[in-house]
């Protein structure tokens, strides 16, 4: 029974980067095919195909991330399971903590001391303070739906 658990794991993880691979390199073919020329559109000008094609490809591939990662999960015994929930949440706790000193030395404009020619002023910062900022509210949010999801499915 390990034996079958561990090979479709396995075959499962192969797949998952494989098909990765494949959808990314189709998205960066797609985005290069949909390149304008420089010259004549200018080189602050937003493409409209480049920013469906980007985020089309972006949701394709966290889709097909999302899939075979549930399905390896799904696969492991309660043990390794719970190894990787503990993992991510200690992991991704540690790491955060880490980032919020990073985080203040290149919101001080820490990162003129690295480069010069670097920007830096109010503008930058609220740009990066959001950038910071969004994934954790999206991880915070995350982690309050699937708790109400869980308190009420289980009555």
């Amino acid at each position: 029974m390990t034996v079958t658990r561990t090979r479709r794991i396995r075959t499962d993880a192969v797949i998952a980067v494989v098909g990765m691979i494949v959808i990314l390199g189709l998205v960066i073919l797609a985005l290069r095919l949909g390149r304008p020329n420089p010259i004549t559109t200018g080189p602050h000008v937003v493409r409209p195909f480049s920013v469906l094609i980007g985020t089309v490809g972006t949701a394709i591939l966290v889709t097909w991330w999302s899939f075979w990662g549930f399905r390896i999960i799904r696969a492991m015994d309660e043990y390794k399971q719970h190894m990787e929930r503990a993992s991510w949440f200690w992991g991704g706790l540690l790491g955060l903590i880490v980032s919020v000193p990073v985080y203040a030395f290149i919101m001080f404009g820490g990162l003129q001391w690295l480069d010069l020619r670097s920007p830096a002023g109010p503008g930058v910062a609220n740009a990066f303070a959001h950038g910071y900022m969004l994934p954790i509210f999206m991880q915070v949010a995350g982690a309050m739906i699937v708790a109400l999801w869980m308190r009420f499915s289980r009555r």
